[in-house]
């Protein structure tokens, strides 16, 4: 997530270059570290659980999920 995604949605928010976009994202991941564990567990789960119980549910959840996270990313990031 800090390496493809925040890059990207720096990128998109503030003209940082290619090395700024990298140093803004792990910097804003670091002051994020508790935040972004739990997105990250957010999205383990949302793997993992539903391709153990039920196989096309993964095909629900994980989008939906993934939205759901780069939402909160954008604003936690903007605010």
């Amino acid at each position: 997530m800090i390496v493809d995604v925040l890059p990207c949605f720096i990128a998109r928010l503030d003209n940082f270059g290619l090395v700024g976009g990298f140093v803004a994202a792990f910097a804003f991941a670091k002051s994020q570290l508790l935040v972004m564990c739990l997105y990250a567990l957010l999205i383990v789960s949302s793997v993992l659980l539903p391709l153990l119980y039920a196989k096309y549910l993964f095909l629900l959840i994980f989008p939906v999920v993934q939205e759901v996270i780069f939402i909160f990313l954008n604003k936690d990031y903007l605010l």
